[in-house]
């Protein structure tokens, strides 16, 4: 792994933690954090890479690219920028939709060989005849589309050299070199031009698909699906997939030819607190222009324990959850901690986002995943009810009848079907309740998502 510049820029101020896309910021190489298995997912090895939302995938995938470029500015690898098309695949499913994935990703690597080579022409002259001709019949056989609309952005940037590589490579009359259904064949041969011509190889990089999976998850899983099932066809090539994907593709994809035959190295973002603590003081250190820690941030003794429950394993949420703090700070100057009561302030002020899955019982608070079985059935009960009424005011009676039991009214007499002694249920509905708080408060003796309205019942509280 690379070595960062040691000097830290100009105090960031709330800049430094109020970024939700890591993978945009001009300062990520001064506070990244290196994940466990970061030195598996370079090299010319296939890796798919699973997280979390707010794990920093796009963040880890930039500065996997930035070290395949060190020491020096150019990159090692041709990096090819490649995205799945759902809408490609209609009514095709498993291998069937390979030939136009395939096709998709031979296009990708046509129109990246455009740009390097226009942008730096050296390549293109230093190449040997034989690497030129193959390039040549590669790009006007693979580019797909209207060729023109295709390159007129390239001709717009590049100068008078890069033209005249345009012209080459777009004009000359390509000669047949093989059938383009050869898929494997035509791999080895561009591995071996793109090494010729100064590449280690070449790296397919598949990022930022959640907009796909949350609209069109079906099309993107089968484009993901048909993306790895076509690996064991560029088994003796130069050519890695790196794949950053979300956490709930992996039951999906594990089925994949590719994946099957082991042709892919699965690796996941599991953040450990040590490695989530040491982010969040690099981006104080930032934020204040000198190093900080956690405690002289805030010398409250629950803070660590909020950010475990509020913040769960997410770097993302993490910094979400200290960023009041630092803006208290930097607006007042302060050379002491944080005071505690001013803290408790703040955490009220600025809860941790609760979500709960009533089809599935899953519940996510802040960064924290809620084990699922963490709430007997009675527990559950109670959330979804509370979860439909928020923001009223709810009886203990109401909690009880039609939120723990789900009876469709409250019975108010012995003779009322369901009826029972407020003294026999009491105890069981304050059990379930104080387990609920335990599974989802990030401090249950401070509760802040189910409030107790003094001699009526509860309010349960949602924020944005």
């Amino acid at each position: 792994m690379g070595e960062r510049n040691s000097a830290i820029p100009t105090p960031l101020g709330m800049e430094a933690v109020a970024s939700l896309r890591a993978e945009e910021e001009p300062w990520l190489a001064h506070c990244f954090v290196y994940p466990d298995e970061f030195s598996l997912m370079g090299g010319l090895r296939s890796v798919a890479v699973f997280g979390k939302p707010g794990s920093g995938k796009s963040a880890v995938c930039r500065m996997l690219l930035e070290e395949a470029g060190a020491p020096s500015s150019e990159p090692r690898y041709l990096i090819v920028r490649w995205q799945p098309m759902p809408a490609a695949l209609e009514a095709l499913t498993g291998f069937q939709s390979v030939p136009g994935q395939v096709a998709h990703l031979f296009d990708s690597c046509a129109y990246t060989l455009l740009e390097h080579l226009t942008t730096a022409p050296a390549r293109w002259h230093k190449a040997p005849s034989w690497a030129r001709r193959f390039l040549v019949w590669f790009i006007q056989h693979f580019l797909m589309g209207d060729q023109g609309i295709r390159i007129e952005p390239l001709e717009e940037r590049v100068g008078r050299d890069g033209k005249r590589v345009l012209s080459d490579v777009l004009q000359e009359e390509g000669n047949y070199l093989m059938p383009t259904d050869q898929w494997a064949l035509i791999g080895r041969e561009l591995s071996k031009t793109v090494q010729r011509i100064g590449w280690e190889g070449i790296w397919v990089v598949v990022d930022g698909i959640e907009p796909w999976v949350e609209t069109q998850p079906q099309r993107a899983e089968a484009a993901l699906a048909a993306l790895f099932a076509s690996l064991p066809l560029f088994q003796e090539t130069s050519l890695a997939y790196k794949a950053f994907l979300p956490f709930r593709l992996q039951p999906t994809l594990a089925s994949a030819a590719g994946v099957e035959r082991g042709r892919i190295q699965r690796c996941y973002l599991n953040w450990r607190e040590e490695q989530l603590l040491l982010l969040v003081e690099q981006r104080l250190a930032l934020a204040f222009g000198h190093p900080m820690t956690l405690q002289r941030l805030c010398g409250a003794t629950g803070l660590l324990d909020w950010l475990r429950r509020a913040g769960g394993d997410s770097p993302r949420a993490w910094l979400e959850t200290i960023r009041p703090l630092v803006a208290y700070a930097l607006a007042r100057c302060l050379t002491e901690p944080v005071p505690e009561e001013t803290w408790k302030t703040l955490r009220s002020r600025y809860p941790p986002r609760l979500e709960f899955d009533e089809e599935t019982g899953a519940i996510r608070v802040g960064g924290r995943e809620v084990p699922g079985g963490s709430l007997p059935p009675g527990g559950l009960r109670l959330l979804r009810y509370l979860y439909r009424n928020a923001g009223r005011p709810i009886s203990w009676e109401e909690l009880y009848y039609r939120g723990y039991r789900e009876l469709s009214s409250i019975p108010r007499v012995p003779e009322d079907r369901g009826y029972e002694e407020r003294k026999n249920w009491e105890p069981t509905l304050f059990t379930r309740l104080s387990e609920l708080r335990k599974a989802i408060e990030p401090d249950p003796e401070d509760p802040i998502f189910i409030e107790t309205v003094r001699g009526e019942g509860v309010i349960f509280r949602l924020y944005w």
